[in-house]
């Protein structure tokens, strides 16, 4: 039977539900993070009860669970917001990287699950001969293994690598995309909180078995974060960034499909020319390949516009504080990452980036606009590249990881996203998006540039394939067989060497 699509009223119902949940959640989470922090106050790690260390392991484990809530809630919100399918897709990619992070938060892979939450559970058990705990957290774990027998294949690993440090090969990161799957995704999330849910009855057993070491909770963060409530606001005026945010995503989406399209045509045009005509056209790829491999670095810049673009529409949009201060979180990420692709940090970084083969390309330009623009561009990449609150590595990965190694980021987590101030992250966002145009048009240029010195021997090897082809085409006794592949081939790769040529 064929599945149908959850209709409008379904998708509202869910989408206000899970509205509602961030506001009940919320208090809960700052409370427990309050609770930590004078626990840690009273008592040690170290104690010689090993119940203090499994309460403040639970309770941290109580605060992931909730972190992670918001944060699936909040992506998958923006993704209901919005109709258009790039921005459906960017939105939703954030949901798999959230699972990912929180399966290498409680049980981690490969050599890191000795620092896994579950690792340190079942220490605590087995050392104090607590067989009740043991049983609790193999339950857990059984519950992990069953999901991730659904959703911890390669691909999804590599989905989530995708989705945050783009692949040197643009074109992945793009079918990535194309793949993602509103269904798909929102199918993960049951699944997940199918495991959430043991997490959390787990928690409160523990929590609720020890809360007599518990001093009673001074609700400290409320006024702070009623305080933030109030000054963490950003007005849009005449919704002149959301505005200009919707028309990016237009136009670039609509563009970036374009070079994707080009950039696929010798691939087209190969598997047309082996299933009609059993031509190896090995050669004919081989000769484009290096014209595509040029238009890289565009594609990554439009990528990180988007990604941008996306994330502010997601923030404008937001209906609570928490969801803001989420999508500003997401912002950081985007503005860090994307800048260190594009400019770099460090001379490492700089000698990797894509400004500088833009530069190195048109370093000798005669044109008077080109240089200003250059000039022009150079110096907000500058004092971008010395701004520190961009140039936070540290703050970068307690956003993106609930726990590295043996760091549990998820109390800092709260706190820095909660004091996440928005017109400093706005100041430093709408520099970067205004400025992307200019990399991009200069990026066209620096292209135009690079495929001008190699016209001679384009045009050499283009007259060389193009031999080839009418050579097959004199062989072709049929005269209908003949002219559709004059029409199919031929025609065809004319087309493709116009495009790569402009």
């Amino acid at each position: 039977m064929e599945k149908k699509s959850a209709s409008e009223e379904t998708i509202n119902l869910l989408y206000n539900n899970m509205g509602v949940n961030i506001e009940l959640l919320f208090p809960s989470l700052c409370n427990c993070v309050d609770t930590i922090k004078q626990l840690k106050v009273s008592v040690s790690r170290r104690s010689a009860d090993y119940r203090a260390e499994l309460l403040l392991t639970m309770l941290e484990i109580k605060v992931f669970a909730i972190t992670i809530q918001l944060d699936i809630f909040t992506f998958l919100r923006a993704d209901f917001r919005t109709k258009h399918p790039c921005e459906k897709r960017i939105n939703l990619k954030y949901v798999n990287v959230a699972i990912l992070e929180g399966c290498k938060y409680i049980q981690g892979f490969g050599k890191d699950t000795k620092h896994s939450k579950l690792s340190i559970l079942r220490e605590i058990g087995q050392s104090n001969d607590d067989s009740e705990l043991c049983i609790d957290v193999l339950s857990l774990k059984n519950s992990l293994d069953d999901f991730l027998k659904l959703y911890n294949n390669l691909n999804d690993k590599t989905n989530r690598d995708l989705a945050l440090h783009y692949d040197q090969n643009p074109l992945k990161v793009y079918e990535f995309l194309e793949q993602i799957s509103e269904e798909v995704e929102v199918s993960r999330v049951i699944k997940w909180f199918d495991v959430l849910k043991v997490v959390s009855q787990t928690t409160e057993k523990y929590i609720k078995k020890y809360e007599s070491m518990l001093s009673e909770n001074l609700d400290s963060s409320s006024f702070i974060v009623d305080m933030y409530k109030q000054i963490n606001i950003f007005p849009d005026k005449d919704n002149k960034i959301y505005n200009s945010t919707d028309e990016i995503i237009r136009t670039y989406s609509n563009r970036l499909d374009s070079i994707i399209r080009n950039c696929r045509l010798s691939e087209k045009i190969g598997k047309t020319m082996n299933s009609k005509f059993q031509i190896d056209v090995g050669a004919i790829k081989q000769f484009c390949q290096p014209l595509i491999h040029d238009v890289y670095p565009g594609i990554h810049i439009h990528y990180i516009y988007l990604d941008l673009a996306c994330a502010l529409k997601a923030y404008f949009t937001s209906e609570s504080f928490v969801e803001r201060q989420l999508n500003l979180r997401r912002i950081t990420v985007i503005l860090y990452d994307g800048f260190a692709r594009i400019y770099g940090y460090n001379d490492a970084q700089k000698d990797q980036s894509f400004w500088k083969g833009i530069c190195s390309n048109l370093q000798h330009s005669e044109d008077v606009e080109t240089k200003k623009l250059l000039i022009k561009t150079q110096k907000v990449l500058d004092d971008l590249s010395k701004d520190q609150s961009i140039n936070n590595p540290t703050l970068r990965e307690c956003f993106i990881h609930y726990r590295k190694g043996k760091i549990d980021n998820v109390i800092k987590l709260h706190e820095e996203t909660m004091k996440a101030f928005p017109i400093a992250e706005m100041a430093k966002s709408m520099k970067l998006l205004i400025v992307l145009p200019d990399i991009i048009k200069l990026n066209a240029t620096s292209l135009a540039v690079v495929n001008r010195s190699l016209e001679q021997s384009f045009e050499e090897k283009k007259n060389e394939n193009r031999d080839s082809l009418y050579s097959i085409l004199d062989m072709i006794p049929n005269a209908e067989l003949k002219k559709k592949f004059k029409n199919d081939i031929i025609d065809k790769f004319e087309d493709i060497l116009i495009k790569f040529k402009r």
